[in-house]
């Protein structure tokens, strides 16, 4: 009986262990964009990168980001608030067999809402 409850145990941790370096990076990310932001906020400068996925002679196909202001405050707290929902999530549903799933889930959407901020033409955003 103790060999299954260590086992269960055992699980459990690393499943916690997951869902904790999610939150613990997401919020460090938030926190590392602060001084960038300040930056931002101080110089009221903008960065467009634009990266040329394709260059033919008839279609010229870029993939552009765009870093002001606005978009890395907003980034910062879509990063912090997902921080919490994970850090949250895991006390109240550290028992589910899926919360690696959930935490997954979570990242990606992050990561859907960070391209969302961060892309400045409206085709783009419909496609993603």
């Amino acid at each position: 009986m103790a060999l299954k409850s260590n086992l269960f145990h055992l699980i459990m941790l690393k499943r916690l262990i997951a869902s904790s370096i999610s939150s613990m990076f997401l919020f460090y990310y938030s926190l590392s964009l602060m001084p960038i932001v300040i930056y931002f906020a101080i110089s009221n400068i903008t960065y467009i990168l634009e990266w040329n996925i394709l260059r033919n002679a008839t279609c010229n196909l870029s993939f552009m980001l765009v870093f002001d202001l606005v978009s890395l405050r907003f980034s910062s707290l879509v990063c912090l608030i997902a921080a919490s929902v994970i850090i949250f999530s895991s006390s109240y549903i550290s028992h589910e067999t899926f919360l690696k799933r959930f935490v997954l889930l979570v990242m990606l959407f992050v990561a859907s809402m960070n391209l969302l901020v961060f892309i400045p033409s409206l085709p783009a955003l419909l496609l993603g």
